[in-house]
């Protein structure tokens, strides 16, 4: 189908969209960023934010920011929620309730590795796995990554390879529907999601 691959001027307009966007709000949100930081920095040891290997446009590989809420691991690691709920802090749990640690990530927003939305970006440890085993999974690529994705708030969290792949359905679907009225639709119901902390039980262990 032709109505995955868009116009160049159309990945432009979303890209100019989200820059500017994503400028105000990080100067809007500047005094929350130094609350969140002092109060991670109160409830546990370890740095203020994280940075996470993911794959963006093209395959292109960048470091995804966000707001540290876990403890740092002691042992092998997991890229699934469910396995590292025991790690998540007081504060981090808060956070991620109210998405608040995705906030940096409007950083990556100016830099140009995500725009506000777009398919979620995967970890680069999972992508080759990804590749293999999710029918069309090559597709999301085509365009940039997002801060929040129709998947993000019509499915949530994906805990195995199973719900990867059929989360993997409505990234697909976004990409065939692009448009800015959709991710208006897709910004506004992020924006509720946040305020009402809904999606916090996604994380909680199987």
């Amino acid at each position: 189908s032709r109505d995955f691959f868009k116009p160049r001027l159309e990945h432009a307009a979303t890209r100019a969209f989200s820059f500017v966007a994503a400028l105000l709000a990080l100067v809007i949100l500047f005094p929350l960023f130094g609350l969140i930081a002092l109060a991670i920095k109160l409830d546990s040891r370890g740095p203020v934010f994280f940075l996470h290997a993911r794959v963006g446009r093209r395959g292109r590989p960048f470091k995804l920011i966000k707001f540290r809420t876990m403890h740092p691991p002691t042992g092998t690691t997991s890229e699934w929620v469910r396995d590292n709920h025991a790690r998540i802090t007081r504060v981090g749990a808060w956070l991620r309730r109210f998405r608040l640690d995705e906030l940096p990530q409007f950083v990556n927003a100016l830099r140009g590795d995500v725009n506000l939305v777009g398919p979620r970006p995967h970890p680069a440890s999972n992508f080759a796995l990804f590749m293999e085993h999710i029918p069309h999974y090559w597709i999301r690529f085509a365009v940039r990554p997002g801060i929040t994705g129709w998947a993000q708030i019509r499915y949530g969290y994906a805990n195995d390879l199973a719900e990867e792949t059929e989360k993997a359905r409505y990234d697909l679907y976004y990409v065939k529907h692009m448009s800015f009225a959709f991710d208006l639709r897709i910004l506004f119901d992020t924006i509720k999601t946040c305020f009402l902390g809904r999606g916090a039980a996604a994380s909680a262990p199987a």
